[in-house]
Order: structure tokens, then sequence, then C-alpha cells
């Protein structure tokens, strides 16, 4: 079998319009770059990468993610090691990270949370972008800890630290935040089971809101009132649609609501809310 054969079988597949996820998944299994199965179509494949090849296709068929296949994720600048035990970071989560480097703009060493850090690819793009900041991420799984911890040391990054544990609860009492950022959870439990196939793949706990979908968010900023200092910001990225009920969480709070933000796509993506004295 040869690269030019094994991309027309796996064409054949997936089926049209996924030339591009053929090529990935083929020179992944057989740990070539991708360029290699172009200048080199005649190139004859390994046994072992054509068996792990036919597997994965069939896996990808069957709607595992393609970053599980790979092994890894682009966000913002980097490249994260993803797989089933966190979720596959999306692009409308890097209007999450572009708001948090507005605000936080002209601070000297502010203090970040990432709440439910998953893969890390949050608090990581921040310590990129902010090294003199010190970022704080929590999660309640231990299986996406270790791999936000792998993340961490690929990037080098040397102010994150990590904390397990439910939400706020996991940080030292001592450590009051200049921002709480968080993407949680918020699809609501009942529409589970409607979900692309792919996204039923990620981890259950990343992705069920409660109810109605905001079980998190209404805990993130009651804890947060007293972990959030005075003038402090919580920076939440939003499901589609929730801004009205997220903004309505807040009345009666210390929080007070700034001008929400929209992804590419014109979707209102992350609530932001100043912390009231």
């Amino acid at each position: 079998m040869t690269a030019r054969e094994a991309l027309l079988f796996g064409g054949r597949l997936l089926g049209g319009g996924r030339g591009r996820e053929v090529a990935l998944i083929l020179a992944g299994a057989c740990a070539w770059p991708v360029e290699r199965l172009f200048l080199e179509p005649s190139r004859p494949l390994e046994p072992v990468a054509w068996e792990r090849y036919r597997d994965n296709l069939k896996k990808r068929f069957a709607g595992v993610p393609l970053q599980y296949l790979l092994g890894e994720a682009g966000f913002w600048s980097l490249s994260l090691r993803v797989d089933p035990r966190v979720l596959v970071p999306r692009p409308e989560t890097e209007t999450l990270v572009e708001t948090v480097l507005e605000l936080a703009d002209g601070l000297e060493r502010p203090r970040i949370a990432d709440v439910g850090t998953g893969s890390g690819c949050i608090g990581l793009a921040l310590a990129v972008e902010l090294p003199h900041a010190r970022i704080h991420a929590t999660d309640v799984s231990a299986d996406a800890l270790a791999v936000a911890r792998e993340n961490a040391a690929a990037c080098g990054a040397t102010n994150v630290f990590f904390h397990r544990g439910d939400l706020l609860a996991a940080l030292p009492d001592e450590i009051k935040l200049n921002f709480l950022v968080s993407n949680p959870p918020y699809v609501a439990t009942g529409d589970l089971p409607g979900l692309p196939p792919e996204v039923r793949a990620e981890p259950r706990l990343a992705l069920d809101g409660g109810g109605d979908g905001l079980y998190f968010y209404r805990r993130l900023l009651a804890d947060g009132v007293d972990r959030v200092r005075p003038g402090g910001l919580a920076v939440l990225e939003l499901g589609f649609g929730q801004g009205p009920a997220v903004r309505e969480l807040a009345r009666g709070t210390p929080w007070r609501p700034l001008p929400f933000r929209d992804d590419l796509a014109g979707i209102e993506r992350v609530a932001v809310f100043r912390r009231e004295p």
C-alpha cells in the first residue's frame, strides 16, 4: 500500500471534503510530515503504520475527535497534548484569552485563576502572554491535571500552579484574585444525548452544566465574591444564547456586568463582570 493508495482509501471511507483529515491521520500513523505524503506518493507504508491508519480511520468514522487520534491540538500559539481525559480546545475559547489580555493590560503581577483548566489551554496561553502573572489552574479531575501539567512542562510555563479540587475551593485560602477565568461546563444535561458523536466522546464532566446549563455559573459567581479582590473581574465563556441568563444571575450581587464579548462568528461568547466593593 502506497501513500497515494492509502489517501484514496481514507477518502472513500470518510467521504468527500475530508481530505485534510485523512492526510493528517495518515501522516500521524506513519510518523511522517504531511508534506511527505504528497512529495513521495509512491512511498510504501510499513505494515504497522497501515494497521494503525485503518484503526484510526474507523475511530474517526465512529466519531472520535480528530485531535484525540493525533494526540494534539493547536490553541492560541501553543501545540497542546489532548486525549480522552480532557476537552478538545475550541477556537472560540481564544476570545476568552483575548478578553483577559485586554483587561489585564497595565497590571504588573495579576493573580489569575483558570477554573476547570482541563488541558490547561486557557491558563497556559495566559501564562505565555503574561509572564509576570501568577496563574492558578484548578480541576477536580486528576487525569485532566496530569495532561495540563504535561502541557505546562512542554510550554516551559513556570508561572502556572496546579490545584486539584472543586472549582475555587481548590485554591489556598490566602489567594485573592484579580481575575476569575473559566470555560465551565455549560451544556444542559438533557441536551447531552443530542450532541454530535465527537462531542459525546469528550469527558462528560467537562460538558454537563446541570439541568439548565447554568449550574457552574451560579457557583462561580457565588463563590467568587470572597475570592476576587474588589475591582477584580470574572471572565467566563458562554454557551450559545446564555448571555441574558448569566447576566440575570448577577442581579443583586456584587458583580456588575461589563460589555460581553462576541467571538469571530458574532456569537456572544464571553461574560465579563467586575467585583464591586
